[in-house]
């Protein structure tokens, strides 16, 4: 009864929206925070109402880019980051429309669902976005919202290259400060603990993560979206301080929670965290059930995670595109009105062509490698049964090329991160085709993969001899074996190992006490 009085209370208070809406801005930023607080809690529930929104004539079209940006929250909670990139990109913005509180929000969460899709660069060019806006910004709100923002982003980036646990941004909300922008806090305030938890401050986790769930229970979202997340960083912190039992119970509350969400991400990581829980207390029972649970669901996110990825590309480049022809069909107005300046506009229009055209060939580029990297993930690098050769070789030839591979093999320069199959190929004296075609023969993989291999498993020899690897970043690991940067580094390396490499490391310290004691 009381649930079904909050939904019909706040369904009326959406109703009222068009009168409330001619108001100053903070009563309208309260509007959005009463439902997304509801979002949080039972999205699906927030879902039917601003669909029912969205449905009516009389929406204005302030209201209806609210309500789409209230769609795009509730789809991201629960997990479905294409859809909340769909609602997202229902409108293009720059910095110079950048002007309203939801403006600001939708791209902050467009930054924030680009990040979690390992899209850096791209998330980065948002948040970009909301420094050049605030320039611009004279709302007070508005621009207090875009300056926090920007300064959690500052803290987050300055303690994550160089890590600093003395920030605790999170004291305001111990000290009972009121929290003007509460979803943003718990936002950075999470990935904070992850950085604690990457530098072993378990006991500064720890205090940051009751911080989330006291802070909850005073705002009545016990069982809400960040409780989730706040109860999966205890299971880890527990996990981390040995204490495999309480991590389960954390995992169990966290997997009964998320029946409200249905957010596949985060039944993967319970089970993965599940599994490694049961392998630390020796249940193979327990672990062969959740290992169960866990191939069934990890593979449905992998496929999700591509086919996000690729929704996230194609929403990017049609952004791209409808910009480029804003500024095109400016400059094509401009040449028609001052026809004496149409060699100087030709070639403004030639610099601005070129410039987008470089932009969306590196996209391409990405999405290419992308797929690639997403194709071998899949297969986990399973090496075909049979090859059929699709040139000839010389018996000669090929036992040459062979002979300088297994020296190759034996040498560090597999480690050089400029290494191409064509720079190989050089060194070998031979060309690319019979180089890919004795490497596709003989090893049942292509040049790539056979690079990979090489380079994860000189990285793993290291880290097994020599103790000093132990304590090196992972950013530093993946720079020494010859990876270009940390994700794709992690991301081969779990992919060929079946782990990531931050629970190699933990497994072979945990090895090295075994054997010391």
């Amino acid at each position: 009864m009381i649930k079904q009085f909050i939904f019909s209370s706040l369904f009326f208070f959406i109703i009222q929206a068009n009168v409330i809406y001619a108001q100053i801005a903070p009563k309208q930023e309260s509007l959005l925070n009463g439902i997304e607080s509801l979002i949080f809690i039972n999205p699906d529930e927030s879902l039917k109402i601003a669909m029912h929104l969205l449905e009516k004539e009389n929406t204005s079209e302030e209201e209806i880019d609210d309500l789409n940006l209230l769609v795009a929250i509730a789809y991201k909670v629960k997990g479905e980051y294409g859809k909340s990139l769909e609602y997202l990109y229902k409108y293009n913005l720059n910095e110079n429309q950048i002007i309203s509180i939801s403006n600001v929000k939708n791209i902050y969460l467009r930054a924030q669902i680009l990040r979690k899709l390992l899209l850096e660069r791209q998330a980065t060019d948002y948040l970009n976005q909301l420094t050049i806006a605030k320039k611009n910004i004279t709302d007070v709100f508005v621009k207090s919202y875009i300056e926090e923002v920007l300064r959690l982003e500052e803290l987050y980036n300055e303690s994550r290259d160089n890590y600093n646990k003395n920030i605790h941004f999170a004291d305001q909300i111990n000290q009972g400060e009121k929290v003007k922008f509460p979803t943003l806090i718990l936002d950075y305030l999470i990935e904070f603990v992850k950085l604690d938890l990457e530098n072993k401050q378990f006991d500064l986790a720890r205090k940051k993560v009751d911080t989330i769930l006291i802070f909850n229970e005073k705002n009545k979202n016990t069982i809400g979206y960040y409780n989730i997340e706040a109860l999966l960083l205890l299971s880890k912190i527990d996990f981390y301080e040995n204490n495999y039992l309480e991590a389960l119970k954390q995992l169990e509350k966290a997997l009964s929670f998320n029946d409200a969400l249905k957010n596949k991400y985060i039944q993967d990581e319970i089970y993965d965290q599940e599994i490694v829980n049961y392998l630390a207390l020796n249940d193979t029972f327990s672990f062969k059930n959740a290992n169960v649970d866990f191939e069934r669901i990890h593979s449905e996110v992998e496929s999700l995670d591509q086919e996000t990825t690729n929704i996230a590309y194609n929403l990017i480049l049609e952004e791209n595109n409808y910009k480029k022809n804003l500024k095109e069909a400016y400059y094509v107005r401009l040449f028609r009105i001052i026809g004496i300046c149409t060699i100087v506009i030709l070639f403004i229009l030639f610099l601005f062509w070129y410039k987008n055209y470089q932009r969306n060939k590196s996209l391409l580029e990405i999405i290419s490698y992308l797929k690639v990297t997403r194709k071998n993930l899949i297969s986990n690098y399973k090496e075909k049964k049979e090859y059929s050769k699709k040139i000839t070789i010389p018996q000669k030839t090929e036992e040459i090329l062979l002979s300088k591979l297994q020296k190759f093999e034996k040498s560090s320069r597999f480690l050089n991160k400029d290494l191409s199959l064509a720079v190989l190929a050089g060194q070998f004296e031979t060309n690319t085709k019979y180089l890919s075609e004795i490497i596709n023969s003989n090893y049942n993989v292509n040049y790539n993969t056979y690079i990979n291999k090489l380079r994860i498993s000189y990285i793993v020899d290291k880290l097994k001899t020599d103790s000093n690897y132990l304590n090196y970043k992972i950013s530093y690991l993946a720079e020494s074996s010859g990876f270009s940067s940390h994700s794709s580094f992690a991301t081969v390396f779990k992919s060929i190992t079946g782990i990531s490499p931050v629970k190699f490391i933990e497994l072979l310290k945990e090895e090295k006490e075994k054997s010391v004691a």
